[in-house]
């Protein structure tokens, strides 16, 4: 027996400092994740393990001090759409991206 989890199909924009106290768009990003959890919940799972949560989905990494927001969080129909985007995945690897 074969059973596949339920899953939601999300993008966000991940946004980082424009040096004038606000945020600006650097990318938009693709995620997937089992239902049953709001997405920034689900991302907050991923990003507090490896930065430090200042909450309002803002981040800041420990180690190179780089800002992120996370924001606007849009529903992706189905996983046919949302591989169909030419996004990059979420990941940790984002933590890269300069700033």
């Amino acid at each position: 027996m074969n059973i596949n989890p339920d899953m939601a199909y999300w993008i966000v924009d991940l946004c980082v400092p424009n040096g004038k106290g606000f945020y600006r768009k650097k990318h938009t990003l693709k995620f997937e994740y089992e239902k049953g959890y709001e997405p920034s919940e689900y991302v907050h799972a991923m990003w507090s393990q490896y930065t430090i949560p200042l909450g309002d989905g803002k981040y800041v990494h420990d180690r190179s001090s780089r800002h992120y927001l996370f924001t606007n969080y849009i529903e992706v129909d189905d996983k046919i759409m949302y591989d169909k985007l030419n996004l990059e995945r979420l990941s940790p690897s984002c933590l890269h991206y300069k700033t």
